[in-house]
């Protein structure tokens, strides 16, 4: 009877107070041990888009909520910066929104709402660091891949979903990234290629240009071939058209050369055969052909769903590279008589008396061969002994044309030794 009693009081005792104490045994808010003051003059809606580069008391109210439910580590310094950028992606992607990194009029009704699903322990780590062991690479899963991507995606190198998935838009977006940073731009997340992306000093894809303004549609005559442009306002890669240059022009003419629309040289050079190259794809792809490279081309070129060419020619054909020029030599001169009479022969030398592409001489105009040039009689001497003026040797014959008791010929009435004989050009 004794322990009933003394249980009964107990009751009683507890019961009194929970009446005089409600607040005692109340569950704890997601935004207890936070400070709630900073919260307490939130506006109920934006005045305005919030995106990395903005500034003001808004990002601060942005921050604070992201700080009180385990997105950002960061300061409430008003100043949207990477770090503000990565805790807003991880919030989207943690609360079923589009996972861009800016803050419009739905992001922030979710944050403010009072039932956002706060971060939690398999959630991105505001501040990760890279493991020893850790290597990422094309096919890998998890939430190191998730850090990744949302490190790039804060740095404007990525602009696809943050899956957690290492597929080829992650894949070109590590490798953009370890070309502006001087490493080895093999699309692999190692140890190094880690530690500086998280180091704080990593530098960003510049310039990051704020969301374009929606276009007012203008009514046009006949109706376009193209689908109507949305705009895209995801941040992280610069426009680019005919006459820029950089290592992202590279970036896109790598691209197109691997998906079979470019095949120039990958030079960084926004020409004319880049131009055509981007409109090719745009319009394959439903995209407005213009030519430039904005949000929605950066997003389907980096994408694993961009269009190959579906065959035939391009509407807006890609120019031939040009060879490069190499001078020619100069022709050699060829007489105007260019065929041995003796025995058809081309002839190839104009610089010796023989031919060197066959055995005739020209001689006094007739083409003769060694053996007949040998005897053929160029003058006739009236009277022997003659002497030849070239050795002083006396003339014996007057039938051969080199004389057999010398070396010399006589040839156009001057006595010439036979090496003479062979250069002299008739």
């Amino acid at each position: 009877m004794k322990t009933q009693e003394t249980i009964r009081r107990i009751l009683v005792f507890v019961l009194a107070v929970i009446m005089l104490f409600p607040s005692a045994l109340s569950v704890p808010s997601a935004l207890d041990n936070h400070d709630h003051a900073a919260l307490a003059d939130a506006p109920a809606q934006l005045t305005r888009n919030l995106y990395q580069g903005s500034v003001g008391d808004d990002v601060k109210v942005v921050q604070q909520y992201l700080k009180n439910l385990g997105y950002y580590t960061g300061g409430v310094d008003g100043s949207f910066g990477a770090g503000t950028y990565a805790a807003v992606a991880a919030f989207q992607n943690r609360n079923a929104l589009y996972s861009d990194g800016i803050v419009g009029p739905k992001t922030y009704a979710k944050l403010i709402s009072g039932n956002a699903i706060p971060a939690s322990s398999s959630s991105v780590n505001p501040n990760p660091v890279a493991p020893e062991s850790t290597t990422l690479l094309y096919g890998s899963t998890g939430s190191a891949v998730l850090q990744l991507q949302t490190a790039l995606k804060a740095l404007g190198y990525y602009n696809g979903p943050l899956s957690g998935e290492f597929l080829s838009q992650t894949r070109e977006a590590v490798r953009l990234f370890q070309s502006r940073n001087d490493l080895t731009a093999d699309g692999i997340a190692g140890r190094i290629t880690l530690t500086v992306l998280y180091s704080g000093n990593a530098r960003p894809h510049s310039p990051v240009y704020p969301p374009a303004a929606t276009a007012t549609p203008k009514p046009t005559a006949k109706p376009t071939v193209y689908p109507t442009r949305t705009p895209n306002t995801t941040p992280g890669h610069r426009y680019l058209k005919y006459g820029m240059s950089g290592d992202d022009v590279a970036t896109v003419q790598s691209v197109l050369y691997r998906l079979g629309y470019y095949t120039g040289a990958i030079n960084g050079k926004y020409g004319s055969s880049t131009e055509a190259a981007v409109r090719w794809f745009q319009k394959n792809n439903n995209l407005w052909a213009d030519g430039i490279v904005g949000p929605d081309t950066w997003a389907r070129l980096l994408s694993s769903t961009a269009r190959p060419p579906s065959g035939g020619n391009p509407t807006y054909p890609i120019p031939p590279v040009q060879p490069t020029y190499k001078p020619t030599a100069a022709p050699t001169y060829v007489p105007p008589q260019t065929t041995c009479q003796g025995c058809g022969a081309v002839v190839v030398s104009v610089n010796a008396h023989k031919y060197t592409n066959c055995d005739h001489y020209i001689c006094k105009n007739n083409w003769l061969g060694e053996a007949d040039h040998r005897t053929q009689s160029h003058m006739n001497m009236s009277s022997l002994p003659y002497k030849c003026p070239g050795c002083g040797a006396d003339v014996s014959s007057t039938d051969a044309h080199k004389y057999i008791n010398c070396n010399h010929y006589m040839c156009n009435d001057s006595w010439l030794s036979e090496s003479d004989h062979r250069v002299l050009r008739h």
